[in-house]
């Protein structure tokens, strides 16, 4: 049997243990995990379930491109999986080496098209230039770009979206809403999603120069999805969608959601791939508008904290991008959407203990 080395990062992150788990059950090869983490190992619970750990710096540090490298050599690291939008960059931008001089796989899209996923402003403006539907959206170069969106959009009737044009994790993400926002039972209940515009622009009149850093997108007000997407250079191999409910995202990962058919979602994720050629894995974040059609919310281009969720429908997605990495092909991987129409996923809370002498002895080693 042949031996794999496999990294993973960002394994001090909370659904880690059940990722490794779903790697490691991968039987054609035998299988090692790296885990790296900027974390170190005393709080990554990931470092303990994998072979090896390594404290690295955070993907948008200039020592990372070489500490992968070294990494990479050392542990003749065949296949890494990205975790974060940093470093989805950093790898990409290496990819093309690591492959040529390491013979190791980055499971991610080539640069050019990762570079412009991670913009979710960029991504908006690519999609509506190829006439694929997006809603009204808007750079914000200054104030009045704001309230001139806002009144475009028919504020305070209709709420709109204010997000950053590179982020994760639905931080900086508001809805402005003109209903009248209690700022005390937002503080106390820390829920912090809702914004009125006044209050927004008295923000922004403080840090002008920060305003360029994010955007405005029309609000969809029917169910949000997400498409899990396993793909070759733009040839869609399968999609799993999840119905995520009516609400924004705001504390992620998803604790509750449906696997669906939604043949809309799917046609119009579709279109999204077949203009961008991904490559690997992209997952398509799209909104039901009033219309009741599809809009392009955003797309996460490294491995979602989600994926799990497609094992529901009997895929498991990583042993999938393991075989695309070593053998270029994907297997018969279609959903078999005849068997099901809805299947609800449930994230409930687990536990792992280490034994402090283990503990002891793998700071010792790696330290």
């Amino acid at each position: 049997m042949s031996k794999v080395t496999v990294l993973l990062t960002c394994v001090a992150s909370q659904v880690i243990p059940n990722i490794i788990s779903l790697v490691k059950d991968y039987r054609k090869s035998d299988l090692r995990i790296i885990g790296i983490d900027t974390k170190p190992l005393s709080i990554s619970v990931g470092g303990f379930l994998c072979d090896s750990f390594y404290n690295s710096p955070m993907g948008n540090d200039s020592g990372y491109k070489n500490f992968i490298y070294d990494i990479v050599e050392k542990e003749r690291i065949n296949i890494i999986f990205p975790g974060s939008d940093e470093e989805v960059l950093a790898l990409s931008d290496m990819k093309t080496k690591l492959v040529n001089d390491y013979n190791c796989e980055v499971i991610c899209s080539p640069k050019k098209i990762t570079l412009l996923a991670v913009d979710k402003y960029k991504m908006h403006v690519e999609l509506n230039k190829n006439n694929i539907p997006v809603g009204k959206f808007s750079d914000l170069k200054v104030l009045n770009d704001l309230i001139s969106f806002a009144n475009d959009i028919g504020y305070p009737g209709n709420k709109f979206i204010f997000k950053p044009k590179i982020g994760r994790g639905s931080k900086g993400v508001k809805i402005i809403d003109g209903e009248t926002v209690d700022k005390l039972d937002n503080f106390i209940t820390n829920k912090q999603t809702r914004m009125a515009l006044d209050d927004l622009i008295i923000l922004f009149e403080q840090y002008p120069d920060k305003l360029d850093n994010f955007f405005v997108m029309e609000y969809f007000p029917g169910d949000k999805f997400s498409s899990d997407v396993l793909i070759s250079n733009g040839d869609v191999k399968s999609i799993v969608i999840r119905n995520n409910g009516k609400q924004i995202k705001a504390n992620p990962p998803t604790q509750i959601a449906d696997i669906v058919i939604n043949d809309y979602v799917k046609e119009y994720t579709e279109k999204i791939c077949e203009l961008m050629k991904f490559d690997y894995f992209v997952q398509i974040e799209t909104g039901m508008g009033i219309d009741e059609k599809p809009y392009f919310i955003e797309s996460n281009v490294r491995m979602d904290a989600t994926l799990p969720i497609t094992t529901g429908v009997g895929i498991n997605f990583f042993h999938e991008l393991i075989d695309y990495a070593l053998n270029g092909t994907f297997n018969n991987i279609e959903v078999d959407y005849d068997n099901f129409r809805k299947i609800r996923f449930f994230r409930y809370w687990d536990h792992v203990f280490i034994n402090s002498e283990e503990l002891h002895k793998k700071q010792h080693i790696e330290v």
